[in-house]
């Protein structure tokens, strides 16, 4: 996926859905959540902002936290690592990571 589809499909997760009408060939956001209609938001740049990113993992599960440690650490057991070894992964994922394991978790990641 790109960082647009990414931060596009983050963004209506999180209640930003988009229009059909496009500006220079971008989606024009649309906030539900409370805005008028005709009331324009920016999409935040999840793909690239750590802040943006730990907005969107509030909203989101606890299967989120394994499914991080799987896109961190894909070819080493969550099991065979210590409490401490998993925090570090986690911890230290960068927004790009995190984005994938947000998407893979609900569902709409697309490889």
């Amino acid at each position: 996926m790109t960082p647009s589809q990414i931060n596009i499909k983050i963004a209506e997760f999180c209640g930003i859905h988009t229009y059909d009408r496009y500006d220079n060939g971008f989606p024009l956001p649309l906030c539900k959540c409370g805005k008028s209609i005709s009331e324009h938001v920016e999409i935040p740049n999840y793909h690239s902002s750590l802040d943006a990113i730990h907005e969107a993992e509030k909203l989101v599960g606890r299967v989120y936290w394994r499914t991080l440690l799987e896109v961190v650490e894909p070819r080493k057991n969550a099991i065979d690592m210590d409490h401490w070894q998993c925090l570090e992964k986690v911890g230290s994922a960068t927004a790009p990571q995190r984005c994938e394991a947000l998407l893979r978790t609900i569902g709409k990641w697309v490889d």
